[in-house]
């Protein structure tokens, strides 16, 4: 990789460095996303086997997972300065092969201690095997499988991270026989991130950060239900047989397919369609995703496995259809949310600003993921859509609110600087 990128000019080796970060967090987000859908059901045949003194929750280890996260995102900066971003991207991306180990003999300690640490740290087609074995649960020699295919995939991108090569500015940089040149950039970095965290409270206080965090809310309980609740709680309806344990892999390849088609869709019309409209479509694919669900799935069935049914006959189909609606809606809102933070506040104006409002969406997402995996372990199915329902309508409010503001504030600057 080093060797290709030496004989390369500037444009084509960062086209293909470009391409080897992509290729590695493919393989590094393919077995985490597979993984965590996974998660509740491993951990509950694992508590059949072992008895009612292993008592692990699923939900609480991707819960303490995104808690770290956000707890973790504001001194990430300073940690990345000092140990520059290749390795930072290496260190981080161990931890999510430390985390999938785990799994491999669960230990109660060690699941929520992995867990903690991937969030500091922060193959879906693997599923195929239960699809076509015909697996009924996921026994000890079925999580080895698993895992090890999941950890291997993981240490696969943790090893190409690796094996990239310095960018130039890094590579002078450690060329430098003046060791106070990366000393002040660490000292300035500290500095950035103690004015990041301070305008972060202080953009808290402006109504269109509030309105836009109303949305951010929307997606980390959307976050939590894709990836944890809902393949959970196809797994779980009897109803489906013996193949309800594959489905669990299946919708994750559907929510894979609706995030794709969400990018496609904010990429070829960006440019043609308003972010309201587009916005709106992701409400509606919302709206349209939780109304099936309630329909279809059990109240009980995040909790435990269940004979019922809905008030529809349960369908695999419409269920592969909700699990890419899931997905458009989670890539339409996460698109357009980011797209306004930078129309708002933007980097040529005020890079502390942007960063500061970075920081809060990814903050904020990452709390109302962990609290919607807590409550997910005791809250039956219709009480939880009633949440993603209302924070939806709140969402796409806010949206609005500072999409409206966004838009008046440009048209005020535009005229008022230049004359009539």
């Amino acid at each position: 990789m080093r060797q290709l990128c030496s004989n390369l000019s500037s444009c084509r080796r960062n086209k293909v460095l470009v391409c080897g970060v992509g290729f590695a967090f493919l393989a590094i987000f393919s077995a985490f996303g597979a993984a965590s859908q996974a998660t509740e059901s491993v951990l509950e045949e694992t508590r059949k086997e072992k008895g009612s003194s292993f008592m692990v929750s699923g939900y609480v280890s991707l819960a303490i997972v995104y808690a770290a996260c956000a707890i973790f995102n504001w001194i990430s900066p300073t940690i990345v300065s000092f140990v520059k971003p290749k390795y930072a991207m290496f260190v981080g991306s161990v931890t999510y092969v430390f985390f999938l180990t785990a799994f491999f003999e669960p230990i109660a300690w060690l699941i929520y201690f992995a867990s903690a640490v991937l969030g500091c740290g922060a193959a879906r087609g693997a599923f195929n095997y239960f699809l076509l074995s015909n697996v009924i649960s996921i026994t000890s020699h079925s999580r080895y499988l698993l895992y090890g295919v999941f950890t291997a995939i993981c240490t696969v991108g943790c090893v190409f991270l690796l094996m990239l090569p310095l960018p130039k500015m890094e590579m002078q940089d450690t060329s430098e026989s003046d060791s106070t040149v990366p000393l002040q950039n660490n000292q300035d970095s500290a500095i950035s991130v103690r004015s990041t965290i301070a305008k972060s409270f202080h953009l808290c206080l402006s109504p269109c950060m509030l309105a836009i965090l109303l949305a951010t809310c929307f997606t980390g309980i959307n976050l939590a239900f894709y990836s944890g609740v809902y393949g959970t709680c196809l797994g779980r309806m009897q109803v489906f047989g013996e193949k309800a344990k594959s489905y669990i892999g299946l919708s994750g390849i559907f929510v894979g397919v609706g995030e794709i088609v969400g990018g496609q869709l904010t990429a070829v019309g960006g440019n043609r369609i308003r972010p309201t409209f587009i916005m709106m479509f992701g409400f509606l694919t919302a709206i349209l995703s939780a109304i099936s669900t309630f329909l279809m799935v059990p109240p009980e069935a995040p909790i435990k496995e269940t004979s019922a049914t809905g008030f529809i006959e349960p369908s695999v189909y419409l269920a592969m259809v909700i699990g890419t609606l899931l997905g458009l809606n989670d890539s339409l809102w996460n698109t357009q949310i980011s797209a306004l933070i930078g129309k708002i506040y933007p980097t040529n104006a005020d890079s502390v600003a942007t960063a500061a409002a970075f920081a809060l969406f990814k903050f904020i997402q990452s709390v109302t993921s962990a609290i919607a995996f807590f409550y997910s372990s005791v809250l039956l199915l219709h009480w939880q859509l009633l949440i993603f329902m209302i924070f939806a309508i709140l969402g796409i409010s806010g949206f609005l609110y500072a999409d409206r503001r966004s838009t008046s504030s440009l048209s005020v600057n535009i005229t008022t600087t230049i004359p009539m």
